[in-house]
């Protein structure tokens, strides 16, 4: 049995659940005709994948939390700043629920850190009560069973550890590009970096929604993928040795990781990395489609919550779809214009099932906001994180390179601006997530076929059913 195989089986089945487990036998007890009794093993670590998930799913909130007027709770992410107030996760720390984890927005000006211990008072809504599908399966992704809208928040007792000192690092960063360009441009450099666009204005964070560019600020595999090469360029100007240069990279990738919270897509990245950077380093070929799906394997097996994150979806689709469409790389150790190009159409058909069935939306012109902006990212992004630098180390010239900084940041906003109109989004129905899980293999399968992976699959497929036939 190949990786791939592995992977795709276990993936499959520990998004989709028990349903899909059962087609995974059909298909594996069909299957073993062609390529060998081996195939059927295949059938209990889809059973083993379906029912990890299945058992650390959180139950239903305990309905006494919603008789409630005040809860003592632990913040359990890096709170995200909103126009007014902050929006984070925690946990009940005492009381009905105890230990039940909740999505809290607060209005209030109080400045809250990772592992702060606080007390709310406000209204509370279970997950069940919610109206919106595409925003209970963000809270079910979340792991989180309801909300809290706080009207006051006190701080019982600040957090201490390494994510409280990055997660205060990370605010400092935030409020020095707000103070340095102030507006939209400063909460886009800010989103850009840290995946804290919080401060955008409602109607631009629409716009940037409609043209399907919110990915820019979630800070998943590119943005990663950016800051690496930028380590890595620099390494190369001190002369660094290969092996320091791959444990500098993998290093850096997981300190930025945890900076900007360990989101699902972040997560999913940072594992990604660290097993292509782990490869090169014992000198073994790079096979990113299979790669990508052990990543997110790996990731469920770490954090169970994620296979329902619609972040997590958008993120593997994306890069399964990528890697598909493209092939093995490196071929000829560059990538071109049509490359580039190439990634953009295909990871934007692999999302756009899952976009559709959650929110309802699809937009027209994604395709073509992403190409164009595809370029522009790659100065802006790499320039907003020097401006953050500076900042940190002098304010005069900090400030003096935000203006740079402020130039291709300001043509994203242009950009989502002239693509982000109300016309270019169409409405559908959503679907239930086995649906959409289906159509998405579907594309998938579809990128495999006529993408650069598919080849090799094909001779791949050929030359194991011809080893089965000799052995029998």
């Amino acid at each position: 049995m190949s990786a791939l195989a592995v992977g795709s089986v276990m993936l499959i089945a520990a998004i989709g659940g028990w349903l899909f487990v059962g087609g995974i036998a059909v298909a594996c007890i069909i299957a073993s005709r062609w390529f060998g009794r081996r195939t059927l093993l295949l059938i209990p670590l889809a059973v083993i994948a379906a029912g990890w998930v299945w058992w650390n799913q959180p139950g239903e909130i305990d309905p006494r939390v919603a008789d409630q007027r005040g809860w003592r709770l632990q913040v359990t992410s890096m709170p995200a700043m909103r126009a007014q107030g902050w929006s984070f996760e925690a946990k009940l720390r005492d009381g009905p629920g105890k230990g039940q984890r909740l999505m809290v927005y607060t209005s209030d000006a109080t400045t809250i850190t990772f592992g702060d211990q606080i007390y709310v008072t406000g209204s509370f809504q279970a997950k069940e009560n919610l109206k919106d599908p595409g925003y209970r399966g963000y809270l079910t992704g979340l792991g989180v069973g309801g909300q809290i809208f706080a009207g006051r928040i006190e701080v019982d007792r600040h957090g201490h550890g390494v994510f409280v000192v990055l997660n205060r690092i990370r605010q400092r960063a935030v409020n020095r590009a707000l103070n340095a360009a102030p507006g939209d441009t400063g909460s886009l450099i800010a989103g850009l970096v840290t995946g804290d666009d919080g401060k955008l204005a409602e109607q631009t964070d629409l716009e940037f929604r409609r043209a399907g560019l919110t990915h820019l600020t979630a800070v998943s595999g590119a943005n990663l993928g950016f800051a690496l090469a930028l380590v890595i360029s620099f390494g190369r100007f001190t002369r660094r040795r290969q092996v320091e240069l791959l444990v500098l990279g993998t290093s850096f990738v997981w300190t930025y990781a945890a900076l900007v919270g360990l989101s699902p897509p972040t997560l999913r990245a940072a594992l990604l990395i660290t097993v292509i950077m782990g490869g090169n380093l014992a000198g073994r070929p790079i096979d990113p489609l299979s790669l990508s799906v052990l990543a997110g394997v790996a990731q469920i097996g770490l954090r169970p919550s994620d296979a329902h994150s619609i972040s997590f979806l958008l993120s593997v689709a994306a890069s399964i779809g990528i890697s598909a469409g493209l092939g093995r790389y490196p071929r000829s150790g560059k990538l071109g214009l049509s490359d580039y190009v190439g990634a953009t159409l295909y990871a934007q058909a692999a999302t756009a099932i899952v976009i559709a069935a959650t929110f309802g939306q699809l937009s027209l012109l994604s395709i073509a906001a992403n190409i164009v902006a595809a370029p522009v990212m790659i100065l802006a992004f790499p320039l907003s994180v020097l401006a953050l630098i500076l900042l940190a180390i002098s304010e005069t010239i900090g400030q003096a390179f935000v203006l740079i900084a402020e130039q291709p940041v300001s043509w994203l906003l242009h950009i989502a601006n002239i693509y982000g109109r109300a016309w270019s989004v169409i409405s559908l129905p959503t679907i239930d997530q086995r649906w959409m899980l289906s159509g998405v293999i579907l594309v998938l399968l579809a990128l495999a076929v006529i993408g650069g992976e598919g080849q090799y699959i094909r001779r791949n497929l050929r030359a194991r059913r011809t080893k089965v036939a000799v052995s029998r």
